[in-house]
């Protein structure tokens, strides 16, 4: 089986500027290409849900990761105060790095179903990233 046809399995993909998501409830994983979108409001208004949702560990890649980073853990801290139940947040600084950390999780299989979703912004790098999971 491809990476792709694997990713397809567990994977949702999402594209960020339709609004805010609606995700199946359970344990989630964030993939997120950020390469674009740097408005505050709407990057907050994201995440929140995101992590509302229940995304436990976000991995970001783009030109606007460093924000969507921040951002994420900001809105992680005002949703759980005083918990140990805190998101993993990660940055990529290359595209290899980025398709190494997805390559990983779609290897991994947790006893405890895990949702996946690679989340976008720039369709190019979206694609770009699809057909490199397919010659790994």
């Amino acid at each position: 089986m491809s990476a792709t046809e694997m990713l397809g399995s567990n994977f949702w993909e999402l594209d960020i500027e339709r609004g805010v998501m609606d995700l199946k409830n359970g344990t989630i994983t964030c993939f997120m290409i950020v390469e674009h979108i740097h408005n505050i409001d709407f990057i907050r208004k994201q995440v929140l849900s995101l992590i509302v949702a229940g995304c436990k560990d976000f991995t970001f890649y783009g030109q606007q990761e460093s924000i969507w980073h921040l951002e994420t853990d900001l809105a992680d801290i005002k949703v759980h105060p005083n918990s140990d139940e805190v998101a993993l947040t990660s940055t990529c600084k290359s595209m290899d790095d980025f398709i190494d950390e997805i390559n990983l999780e779609i290897n991994l299989r947790p006893i405890v179903p895990n949702y996946n979703y690679l989340i976008y912004d720039d369709e190019k790098i979206y694609r770009e990233i699809l057909r490199r999971l397919e010659l790994s």
